[in-house]
């Protein structure tokens, strides 16, 4: 297994939710709709192997993305769910802001 989890998330993305990228159960099952078991099951299954080993750490973080021009992608959340896939300096920003957390 990983020894740091980071899990990303933008407020901006419209594909996938923020309580999902992080892989965590929303405070509202409203959000979940009529799946909420399904769901709460989906995340404990995927965290169990890292909760079970307290040596692994989780890292959650929400990216708040000022886009300077507004188009198709924009609105429709599509720039937000591929922002860290399209600038490099980003990922490098992430990297270098979380090095003493994750060494």
């Amino acid at each position: 297994l990983f020894k740091q989890l980071v899990l990303v998330a933008t407020r901006q993305d419209s594909y996938v939710p923020i309580y999902s990228a992080h892989i965590h159960v929303p405070l509202s099952n409203s959000q979940l709709g009529g799946s909420s078991d399904m769901f709460i099951n989906m995340v404990r299954n995927i965290l169990s192997p890292v909760i079970a080993n307290p040596d692994i750490k989780i890292i959650r973080l929400t990216l708040d993305i000022d886009f300077k021009a507004q188009n198709l992608n924009t609105l429709i959340g599509r720039a937000g769910h591929i922002a860290l896939l399209e600038n490099p300096k980003l990922i490098l920003l992430l990297l270098f802001g979380l090095y003493d957390i994750l060494r």
